[in-house]
C-alpha cells in the first residue's frame, strides 16, 4: 500500500501530474546551481484558487529547509 518513489524533477513531476503522491518531502537548499534541468514541474493553475495549497510542515536541516507536504490533507497540516 506504500510505494517511496525517490527521483529527479522529471519523475517526480510525472507522479504529481498523475494525482499519484499523498505525501511530498521537498528540501530547499540555499544553492544557486545554474543552468540545468529543470526542477519540479507542478500543474498550471490559472488562478491563486486553483493552485495546490498542501497543508505542510517545514523542518530545520543545517541551513537547509525540509518541508513535508500532504497532497491530499485538503489544506490540512500533515
Amino acid at each position: 500500500r506504500t510505494v517511496f518513489v525517490e527521483g529527479g524533477g522529471v519523475t517526480v513531476s510525472e507522479f504529481l501530474r498523475q494525482g499519484c503522491l499523498d505525501r511530498l518531502h521537498l528540501i530547499v537548499a540555499p544553492v544557486f546551481i545554474g543552468a540545468g534541468r529543470p526542477g519540479l514541474q507542478a500543474p498550471r493553475a490559472d488562478r491563486m484558487g486553483q493552485a495546490l495549497r498542501p497543508g505542510a510542515r517545514c523542518f530545520a536541516l543545517g541551513g537547509d529547509m525540509l518541508w513535508d507536504l500532504n497532497l491530499r490533507s485538503g489544506g490540512a497540516a500533515p
